[in-house]
């Protein structure tokens, strides 16, 4: 009974490493079916100046947990939700660029093992938003 116990702290950490230390992936056109370890980053165009970024946000239940000189990151959720984008904790971190070009990226705020294409969509929408802004 230990030893199956210490396997699965060890599989978690494993699993929670690989998903801190893996790169984000460049958002594809396509909406993927599965994904394993999905963190996804996009350059969108914007006017980084004048981008409500954090009332667009807000709208969408973030809250701004922390700001630098070029990166702002913003939460929702809860770590005890369920797999669903919209209740588990998400973390969104905005990169500008350029006057013109913000980075954003979307990743589980703990670690998401696989998805079905639920952070890839919610990258598109997000993104949309900020460039309509």
């Amino acid at each position: 009974m230990e030893i199956q116990i210490i396997s699965v702290v060890v599989l978690l950490v494993v699993i929670t490493a690989l998903y801190k230390f893996l790169p984000y992936r460049e958002m594809g056109d396509k909406k993927p079916f599965f994904a394993l370890f999905p963190k996804y980053i996009k350059v969108i165009e914007c006017d980084t100046q004048s981008t409500s970024e954090e009332e667009i946000l807000s709208g969408l239940g973030f809250k701004k947990v922390k700001q630098d000189a070029s990166i702002t990151k913003y939460t929702r959720g809860s770590v005890l939700g369920d797999i669903s984008i919209k209740l588990s904790k998400v973390d969104v971190y905005l990169r500008s660029i350029s006057p013109t070009e913000m980075e954003v990226a979307v990743q589980a705020r703990w670690v998401a093992a696989f998805d079905t294409g639920d952070h890839w969509q919610f990258l598109s929408e997000l993104s949309k938003k900020l460039e309509n802004a």
